[in-house]
């Protein structure tokens, strides 16, 4: 079956991601058939960051939006996304008192991960979080490293191996520190009650301990007596949790 068409419609996205001199070559040939009324291009851009790749390739003296407006008949600005419904279309939403999801949402915020990438964490953690529910609650440091190893994973791999390698605690107390809800939560969970400097330096103290038994000396947790029970295969318990998604 053979079909007429009138026109043909080209749909070019994230140009404004693209190298350089990819970005200007793609325009280039375009142009080539602007002429051609049967011919329309749709291009969903960032177009400030365009014209600074176009800023970039010509240099500073160049007038980019002069020569990016050559390209536009017509310009439509989309509004901000409304990031709550969305999450909450996707079922990926991370505003829930299970903690393993709020330590996740702070921590997006934290590291001010881009749309794209808080849509692929929300993801996993709610993944996890579905899947690994009654593990997470009777574990509570599950809650607390999952949610710091899964960022990692996208943020920086090379902090998420140290971690699993054993000589990564300070990037793991650093990232409580500076977040008030884990820092809250590791204070609780080793038996203090008032939120403190004190009884914080004694929790974080604590939980390096665990840190030390669990992922530095292969679980030889001998007669550790703690407020947390730690399983006896944690670390391998968060590997593969954070794989097996």
């Amino acid at each position: 079956m053979v079909e007429n068409a009138n026109k043909l419609v080209f749909f070019i996205d994230e140009l404004d991601r693209c190298r350089p001199i990819f970005a200007i070559e793609m325009l280039e040939c375009i142009k080539h058939y602007f002429e051609d009324d049967r011919i329309i291009f749709v291009m969903s851009v960032n177009k400030s960051q365009l014209i600074h790749t176009i800023t970039k390739y010509y240099g500073n003296e160049f007038n980019s939006s002069l020569y990016l407006n050559k390209f536009f008949d017509v310009s439509i600005q989309l509004p901000q996304v409304d990031t709550t419904e969305y999450f909450r279309r996707l079922d990926i939403s991370c505003n829930s008192v299970s903690w393993i999801k709020k330590f996740a949402a702070e921590l997006q915020k934290y590291y001010k991960l881009s749309l794209r990438d808080t849509t692929n964490y929300f993801q996993k953690i709610c993944l996890i979080h579905k899947k690994y529910c009654g593990k997470i609650e009777a574990c509570r440091l599950l809650a607390i490293f999952l949610p710091i190893l899964c960022i990692l994973d996208i943020i920086d791999i090379t902090q998420k191996n140290r971690i699993f390698s054993g000589n990564g605690f300070d990037i793991v107390g650093k990232i409580i520190e500076e977040n008030e809800s884990m820092r809250k939560y590791i204070i609780k969970l080793m038996g203090k009650q008032e939120d403190i400097e004190e009884n914080y330096k004694v929790s974080i103290e604590e939980l390096r301990k665990v840190y030390k038994l669990t992922f530095i000396d292969d679980n030889n947790y001998g007669n550790y007596e703690s407020y947390i029970d730690i399983p006896a295969d944690f670390k391998n318990d968060c590997l593969r949790i954070c794989n097996n998604v």
